[in-house]
């Protein structure tokens, strides 16, 4: 989520839900194989935030994300 993508995304709104949350997890596991240093998460759901930061070996940064209840 970065301001530049709000109007793409449809607004600051949860992303990741049902399969977008696979997609997202595919695509972070893919960032870090490429070399990032760290993966920021913002606005997941915690399922996909969690699977992203249990699979990975870089730090996992998680913000803004929505109550589970």
């Amino acid at each position: 989520m970065t301001p530049q993508a709000v109007k793409i995304l449809g607004g600051y709104l949860v992303q990741g839900r049902g399969e977008a949350g696979e997609q997202i997890v595919k695509d972070a596991l893919a960032i870090a194989q490429a070399g990032a240093f760290s993966v920021v998460l913002e606005q997941i759901p915690e399922p996909p935030a969690r699977r992203i930061a249990d699979e990975l070996d870089v730090p996992t940064i998680g913000m803004a994300a929505p109550s589970t209840s």
